[in-house]
């Protein structure tokens, strides 16, 4: 997947969970390190009852995509 093509997948995104291309991404806008890789089978709720702890978090979504894709 390009750049281009998954920032465009992750656009919009708040305070939610998507899945991009098998990959579990939720963004937590309050947060320092927003964008984080979940468990797939995690839903939002199921996420905030473990306190957003992520299995991987970024502060932005450039590093979010290299850690994917690279």
């Amino acid at each position: 997947m390009t750049k281009k093509s998954f920032l465009k997948a992750i656009q919009y995104q708040r305070n939610s969970i998507r899945v991009v291309e098998g990959v579990a991404i939720a963004k937590k806008d309050w947060s320092n390190t927003p964008w984080m890789i979940v468990e797939n089978e995690d839903t939002w709720e199921e996420v905030a009852k473990d306190n957003f702890a992520p299995i991987l978090a970024f502060h932005t979504a450039d590093e979010l995509y290299k850690a994917i894709y690279k």
